[in-house]
């Protein structure tokens, strides 16, 4: 799972990347948690992203400021800016770790997977995010299915997604393409 202006995850099955129809399964930044909540990106209304993601943390940032200052924030800078007591700061990561752990507490429900790994540019094991995300993650979450999940931080460099990027496309590149024929 990646924590950037969207939020996205990949689903490993048997050492394969799962990749669906379009190429576009594990993208949960559109996961819709309130059919009523802030406005997406996408057009929908109370996707994860509109709530975790560095767009909706720098819309509510401005909002609780009162700031017409348009800089942008990376989730790196929000973290910064928490750990240096900035109050709003720590307000908005508290709420995104609370969206972003009800909806790992779903997937955990769908998929039962052995581990979560969640990837960010910023270290986040520790911190008062990953603590609200792990606790709310513990909360919603069903006992009997409590068997051996482990809940993991890898750190990725700016560099590592486009190099990620790349390899999805060397591994597609090579394959042998796939026919598909339809039976009138």
């Amino acid at each position: 799972m990646g924590i950037r202006s969207g939020i996205g995850s990949a689903y490993m099955y048997q050492n394969k990347l799962m990749d669906g129809v379009q190429g576009n399964a594990g993208y949960i930044g559109h996961t819709i948690l309130n059919a009523e909540g802030p406005m997406c990106v996408c057009g929908n209304r109370g996707c994860l992203d509109a709530y975790a993601g560095e767009l909706a943390l720098n819309r509510r940032y401005q909002e609780l400021t009162n700031s017409e200052n348009e800089s942008y924030y990376t989730m790196r800078d929000f973290m910064k800016l928490s750990r240096n007591g900035d109050a709003v700061s720590q307000k908005i990561l508290k709420d995104a770790a609370f969206y972003l752990g009800i909806t790992i507490s779903n997937l955990i429900k769908i998929l039962e997977p052995k581990m979560v790994l969640i990837a960010s540019c910023e270290p986040l094991k520790g911190t008062t995010y990953w603590n609200i995300m792990e606790e709310t993650i513990k909360k919603y979450h069903i006992n009997e299915m409590e068997t051996k999940l482990e809940l993991r931080e890898a750190q990725l460099l700016e560099d590592d997604y486009a190099l990620g990027a790349c390899c999805y496309v060397f591994e597609y590149l090579f394959e042998t393409p796939r026919l598909s024929l339809a039976i009138l």
